[in-house]
C-alpha cells in the first residue's frame, strides 16, 4: 500500500511545486509558468466545482467546516487533473514519445491509486483527466 500512495503523491500540490521550482532553476521560465499557472487554475476550478457539486469519497471523509467539507468531496479528482496537466505540458515541452509515453504512465497510475486509497471514483478521476487536459492545453496555448 505504500507504493500506492507514493504514486499518488505524484499527483500532491507539493509535487508540482518542486517541478516548478526545477524548471525555474533550469532557467525553463515559459515550461515553469505553465506549471505554475496550471496549478493555480485546477486548484481555482477544482475548489468550486467540489463546493457546487458535493460528491463524498468512497471511505466518507468527516468533516465539520466549509474548508474541510471541500476537502471531503471527490469530484473532480485534483491529483489526477494536475498529473494529466503535467503530462501534457511537459509532453509538449519535450516532443518526444518517450516522454509522452512515460508521463501518460506516471498519470494513468495515479489516476489508479486515488481509486484504490479509496479516495475517489472511477468518474471523479475520468473528469480529473479532461481537466488536466483541458488545462493543460489551454496553458500551454497561452504561455508557448
Amino acid at each position: 500500500m505504500e507504493q500506492v500512495q507514493a504514486v499518488s503523491g505524484l499527483g500532491t500540490f507539493v509535487f508540482n511545486v518542486i517541478l516548478v521550482f526545477i524548471f525555474v532553476l533550469t532557467k525553463n521560465f515559459s515550461v515553469a509558468l505553465s506549471l505554475f499557472l496550471s496549478l493555480v487554475f485546477i486548484m481555482f476550478v477544482g475548489f468550486f466545482v467540489k463546493f457546487f457539486f458535493f460528491r463524498p469519497r468512497p471511505d466518507k471523509q468527516k468533516f465539520r467546516s466549509l474548508l474541510e467539507k471541500v476537502d471531503a468531496s471527490s469530484f473532480p479528482s485534483v491529483h489526477a487533473a494536475r498529473a494529466v496537466a503535467v503530462l501534457v505540458i511537459l509532453g509538449l515541452f519535450f516532443h518526444s514519445f518517450f516522454w509522452w509515453f512515460f508521463l501518460s504512465v506516471l498519470a494513468f497510475l495515479v489516476g489508479l491509486s486515488r481509486i484504490i486509497l479509496k479516495r475517489h471514483r472511477l468518474i471523479d478521476v475520468l473528469a480529473g483527466f479532461v481537466l488536466g487536459f483541458l488545462v493543460g492545453f489551454l496553458v500551454c496555448f497561452l504561455v508557448f
